[in-house]
Parts: C-alpha cells; structure tokens; sequence
C-alpha cells in the first residue's frame, strides 16, 4: 500500500531510497546510530524535498519512527529533508538534472542504499519539528 506525506510529521525508511530535489549533499561526517553504533552517512535536501522507497526492508518493520511509512512506492516531500544511508553517498553519485527541476533551477536525483531513513524538517502543510532527527537518531 503507497503512502504519501507533505505534512511534518513523516518519514520513510527502506533498504533502497531514491532522493530527487535541489541542493542535495552529504549532510556532515559519518555518524554512528545511538541504539546500534552502526556508522551512517547523513544527506540533506534544502530545496523541493521528495523521496520514494524503491525496496522495503525484509523484514518490513520500523527502525526509527513509528509514524515512518515503509512500503515500496511511498514518498515524502517537502522544502527541507534529512536523513542518512549506511552505504556512503559521493558528490559524483548526485545526477543533475530530471527530477526535481524548475523553470530556472535543474534538479537532482540520487538513490542510497543500506539501511536508509529520511525525514521531512520542514513540510509544505504543519509546523517543522521541533527537535531535529539527528539529536535523537545519531550519537
């Protein structure tokens, strides 16, 4: 069943995710997550967010938010994502172009694989969170 979101709060997690917008980078160095100490790689979008889960977790369940959709085909988007894959993402690996152009600005796209999550900051509909995923999630 695909689910979508523009409104906070709302995230997605999956074992492959594909990242489309503007200004798309690697968000700081690695981290390890709080609860396993697995090192992850942080991503961020700043302008016209969205991501779609291209393959689910096996097993499907919930490694970081409990409201976090996790079906093949859901998406997310808004003007300000975070997250992180435990596969590194290269500046070389981020596509221009496509997905997620304007009139005036080219898009970006990226797809990340390994355990993937990604959040909505800052959504089109309700207020930002109110604590960034980064304080909760990484050590």
């Amino acid at each position: 069943m695909m689910n979508r979101s523009a409104s906070t709060p709302a995230a997605i997690e999956g074992s492959e995710i594909s990242i489309a917008g503007q200004d798309i980078r690697p968000a700081g160095l690695p981290r390890p997550l709080r609860e396993t100490q697995e090192v992850v790689f942080p991503i961020s979008v700043k302008k016209r967010g969205k991501s779609t889960i291209i393959s689910e977790y096996n097993p499907k369940e919930y490694k970081f938010r409990d409201y976090s959709f996790l079906d093949s085909g859901s998406e997310i988007e808004g003007p300000i994502l975070w997250g992180f894959s435990s596969d590194p993402l290269h500046r070389d690996s981020i596509s221009v172009g496509g997905a997620g152009r304007t009139h005036s600005h080219s898009g970006q796209h990226v797809q990340v694989s390994g355990i993937c999550f990604m959040e909505i900051i800052k959504g089109y509909i309700g207020s930002p969170v109110l604590t960034h995923p980064q304080n909760d999630l990484l050590a």
